[in-house]
């Protein structure tokens, strides 16, 4: 999940870093701080988790490969990783993340907040999703605009699956091939809702597969198309408009068309 609220508390720990640790003003957690070539960690424990900063590089090779057209400060700028060492104590941070998150991205500083999980493939399919939310909503928030939901999260989950271990047999592409697992609404009505709160759980699941769907959908396209069509968004097109400025589907009926097709074939 992404939050763009202002977030002064976690840009002030940068500032009053020292060479051992970081510490704000009105915080009391004290950070200890590593760097590697893309990222600057800032961690609760005694020490990173073993195998942490190869497994972030990994996954940062894999967001400038796949989405360094959207976000070409990738290779020139520093992520910052704030890692809790536990759950409870990410939950009463100063970040103040939602109870039932697994952790949060903030673009205007570059920073996720994350905390250690002994499920490595968890924590870094949880990193990967954040991160990617910090490129899009940079991308977007260049002019004043907002992703998509859909989109975003379509984007978020599918960067999970690219960054696993096992990419044919990851776990949303393999919910998607499993025929009768989930209802496809029509496009439509699907560009404009999100999940409800009061949604059961099937309802969310169909909801976020879909949306994985259509963006995986799109971005097999190619990374310039792709890149097009966010520009168009994000310029104030409508979706039916940047459809057409990018893939030359004259409207949602057209698109729907074409991705049930692409899924049938999939789901064999």
């Amino acid at each position: 999940m992404k939050l763009v609220r202002p977030y002064f508390l976690a840009a002030a720990a940068f500032f009053l870093a020292t060479p051992a640790f970081a510490q704000t003003q009105t915080l009391q957690t004290q950070w200890r701080q590593s760097e590697t070539p893309h990222f600057k960690f800032f961690y609760e424990g005694r020490a990173l988790p073993s195998g942490l900063s190869i497994g972030f590089e990994r996954l940062h090779g894999k967001l400038r490969l796949h989405l360094g057209l959207l976000a070409p400060w990738i290779g020139k700028e520093k992520i910052n990783v704030y890692l809790y060492q536990t759950e409870a104590s990410y939950k009463a941070g100063e970040f103040k993340p939602p109870s039932w998150s697994k952790g949060v991205s903030r673009y205007q500083t570059r920073t996720v907040v994350l905390y250690e999980d002994k499920d490595q493939e968890v924590f870094f399919q949880t990193a990967v999703h954040e991160m990617t939310h910090l490129l899009f909503t940079g991308f977007f928030r260049e002019k004043n605009s907002d992703a998509p939901r859909w989109l975003e999260e379509g984007i978020a989950m599918l960067m999970e699956d690219l960054a696993g271990a096992d990419e044919k047999n990851a776990p949303w592409l393999s919910y998607m091939k499993r025929k009768n697992s989930w209802t496809p609404q029509a496009l439509g009505a699907f560009m404009g809702s999100e999940p409800k709160e009061s949604a059961s759980s099937k309802e969310a699941g169909d909801w976020y597969v879909q949306a994985y769907s259509i963006g995986r959908f799109l971005f097999n396209r190619g990374k310039l198309p792709f890149k097009v069509f966010c520009d168009k968004l994000r310029s104030g097109e409508s979706e039916t408009k940047a459809f057409w400025s990018a893939y030359r589907y004259k409207d949602a009926q057209a698109l729907q068309t074409a991705w049930l097709d692409w899924l049938k074939q999939q789901q064999k």
